[in-house]
């Protein structure tokens, strides 16, 4: 038993070292610094692919833009993969309006919904028709 109550207290000693608990803080410290590092990659891996996925979309933007429409303001809400975005532009004609409002919802994009009537406006003295479009870009891949 005198044996085993001497184990004991060698262990208890060697736990209460001062180079133990060193060790012991340094791993805490690294595991800390550890969790602290990886939350921050997650968000800049989140951030990336909401980046990627946000240049994807306002790529194919121009092809839809029929000739003589022009966006003045893009914004959005939310983000991706539910995200809305909002367009605000001009155009010569409420049927080119109409072409751009087609087009995007041809190419998948969900809920496309012009927000208000193409209203009569002027450019430069050229008489435009000013709208806004929206739409979700959710259903995008």
């Amino acid at each position: 038993m005198a044996g085993v109550n001497s184990q004991i207290e060698a262990v208890k000693k060697e736990m209460e070292s001062p180079g133990l608990k060193t060790v012991v803080q340094a791993v805490e410290e690294f595991t800390a610094e550890r969790a602290s590092l990886d939350s921050k990659t997650a968000l800049i891996n989140k951030f990336q692919k909401q980046q990627v996925y946000w240049v994807t979309i306002l790529d194919e933007l121009p092809d839809l833009l029929p000739p003589q429409v022009w966006l003045t303001r893009v914004s959005s809400s939310g983000n991706p993969p539910k995200a809305r975005l909002v367009l605000q532009g001009e155009a010569l004609s409420a049927e080119q309006v109409a072409q751009f409002y087609s087009n995007l919802q041809d190419q998948g994009f969900g809920d496309v919904s012009l927000d208000s009537p193409p209203s009569p406006g002027q450019v430069m003295g050229t008489p435009v028709e000013n709208f806004t479009i929206s739409f979700s870009v959710e259903d995008k891949p």
